[in-house]
């Protein structure tokens, strides 16, 4: 019995699909990739955000971190008011217009080290006018109280002579000795000499005086600068941060997050689209193999099969009076000839 035409036209496109070249299923697509694939919203945000930051980066004058004027003055930075006037003569190298100094930056000199180092820069005049003021303080605790010191040994000294003359004398004539007189005059000397290599001491002593307060003035002040130098060190990958470039850079990596992303579209002719069709699964060797290179034709249904099968819809049939076996369950056949080896046909 001859299989009928509508069954083989019916077998015939379940196993070929549509077209030639189609997709599994029978479904037509087009692929788009790269920038046009991104959403939209990325896409307005590169153009509308990034691209004029990027642009505007070096079309324009850098500006790093914020700037001001540069200080001038005794603790101003020379170099900085040098390239502050050529700046300026060039219409500003840097963007804004506002400077050369970078703010927030260097802790300058605080009240404590400015003082102390105009002190210590001001020369003899600093000192003229300075020491009085240390010298006293000086005398006061130190070199006075040591001159009160000599008088007072000079004195006992003076007293024990006496004492000693009375006694070896027995009372009489005791200070006319020329003995006594000569030891007199050594303890006078001795405490004269005393009293002036204190108060040359002194001198020496009021100027070490200036120079320690000075010195402390300096370490106290340079604490507290690097106190608050380190509190600007901590903000200062906040405030690069802040840069017109590192902002664009961290908005072009926040949008780099966004996938590559490829959209296929298309309109499905089959209601499983996703179904590889047997042949497509076979492969062109096997089809070769089978003798199937023809497409479906002739009168009969399977005719063009030729050797593959004999012929479906002539008069000799292989299948005639036999109900045709279901094709093999995918992935159970394997051609061999014009045979498969699990059917017995």
């Amino acid at each position: 019995m001859a299989v009928p035409v509508l069954a083989a036209t019916a077998i015939g496109g379940s196993l070929f699909g549509k077209n030639k070249g189609a997709t599994p299923g029978g479904s037509s697509s087009s692929t788009t990739s790269g920038f046009a694939a991104l959403p939209q919203q990325v896409q307005q945000a590169y153009l509308q955000q990034y691209l004029p930051s990027i642009k505007d980066q070096f079309q324009g004058k850098f500006q790093g971190t914020p700037m001001g004027e540069a200080l001038g003055g005794q603790f101003g930075s020379q170099a900085l008011k040098q390239l502050q006037d050529y700046s300026n003569l060039n219409g500003g190298i840097f963007g804004g217009g506002t400077g050369v100094s970078p703010l927030g930056a260097v802790e300058p000199f605080n009240q404590q080290q400015q003082n102390a180092l105009q002190s210590f820069g001001s020369g003899l005049s600093g000192l003229q006018n300075e020491l009085p003021g240390y010298q006293n303080l000086y005398n006061q605790n130190v070199l006075d109280p040591e001159l009160a010191n000599i008088d007072r040994l000079h004195q006992q000294g003076q007293n024990q002579l006496r004492s000693n003359q009375l006694l070896g004398t027995g009372g009489q004539n005791a200070f006319s000795n020329s003995a006594f007189g000569t030891q007199l005059a050594g303890l006078q000397d001795t405490a004269s000499r005393l009293r002036m290599d204190a108060r040359a001491g002194a001198f020496q002593g009021g100027q070490n005086l200036r120079r320690q307060t000075l010195q402390d003035m300096l370490n106290s002040g340079g604490a507290i600068q690097n106190q608050n130098q380190s509190l600007l060190n901590y903000l200062q990958p906040q405030l690069q941060q802040a840069t017109p470039q590192a902002q664009s850079q961290n908005f072009a990596a926040g949008l780099s997050q966004f996938p590559q992303t490829q959209i296929s579209s298309g309109q499905a002719s089959n209601p499983n689209p996703g179904t590889p069709n047997f042949w497509s699964k076979l492969g062109g060797g096997a089809q070769a193999a089978l003798g199937v290179g023809q497409t479906l034709g002739g009168s009969g249904g399977f005719g063009g099969f030729g050797n593959g099968f004999g012929g479906f819809g002539g008069g000799s049939n292989m299948f005639a009076g036999v109900n045709a076996p279901p094709p093999p369950a995918p992935g159970t056949y394997r051609p061999y000839g014009n045979r498969y080896l699990n059917n017995p046909f």
